[in-house]
C-alpha cells in the first residue's frame, strides 16, 4: 500500500473516490505513516465493508457493511469530520 500524503486543514475533509475496492485515507501528524494513524477503509472486503483502524491494528474501532461503498466507474463523494469526541464518515 503506497499513500499519497496531502496537508488537511480544518475539522472537516471532502473528497471523492473511484475505486473498484479497497480505498484507504490515513490521518497523521505529519506525512508518514508512523503512530498514531487513524485509518478509514471504503470498501475493503471485496467492496462490502467499511471500518477505521488505528496504527495498523485490526479494525476495532467501527466496522460496518457496506456493498457497494466505491465504484470504479465512477466518483463517489465522501466526507471525514474529524473532532475531539471521535471520526465521524458520511457513506
Amino acid at each position: 500500500m503506497e499513500y499519497k500524503w496531502l496537508p488537511a486543514h480544518g475539522a472537516q475533509l471532502d473528497f471523492e473516490v473511484k475505486a473498484q475496492h479497497d480505498a484507504h485515507v490515513a490521518f497523521t501528524s505529519g506525512p508518514s505513516d508512523d503512530t498514531p494513524l487513524y485509518e478509514i477503509f471504503l470498501g475493503g472486503w471485496g467492496n462490502s465493508k467499511c471500518a477505521l483502524r488505528l496504527n495498523k491494528e485490526k479494525p476495532d474501532v467501527a466496522e460496518a457493511a457496506v456493498e457497494g461503498a466505491v465504484n470504479g466507474d465512477e466518483f463517489k463523494k465522501f466526507w471525514v469530520k474529524l473532532s475531539y469526541a471521535g471520526v465521524q464518515v458520511s457513506l
